[in-house]
């Protein structure tokens, strides 16, 4: 269902987690936000969940997906400070209840 995460096979071999922006039943097909695990100042993960801005959204096969996966859905004050002075912008996040398996992708890049 849109906006289900999803854990999907990427390019480098491992499981990726996406937000589901559409779905094709006709072709079997969904295209997929990819999403990243957001670190804190000394580098721990913090199990927040936000899109990723450096991949492109891409189209994977239903029969691909692994798992629909359980995440709390949230908004919170955009953090840059430069493009949101006021604080009137925001962006969504999730945090993902369910254990990810071994090899999923964490990062960014």
């Amino acid at each position: 269902m849109e906006w289900d995460l999803v854990l999907y096979p990427d390019d480098v071999g491992e499981w990726s987690v996406g937000k589901v922006e559409t779905i094709d039943l006709d072709d079997g097909e969904c295209v997929v936000q990819p999403l990243f695990e957001e670190a804190d100042e000394q580098g721990e993960r913090t199990r927040v969940w936000l899109e990723s801005h450096s991949r492109p959204p891409r189209t994977v096969k239903l029969s691909d997906i692994r798992c629909v996966l359980d995440a709390d859905f949230a908004q919170r004050m955009a953090p840059d400070r430069v493009s949101n002075p006021h604080g009137e912008h925001a962006e969504d996040f999730w945090e993902i209840t369910a254990e990810l398996p071994p090899g999923t992708r964490r990062d960014d890049d």
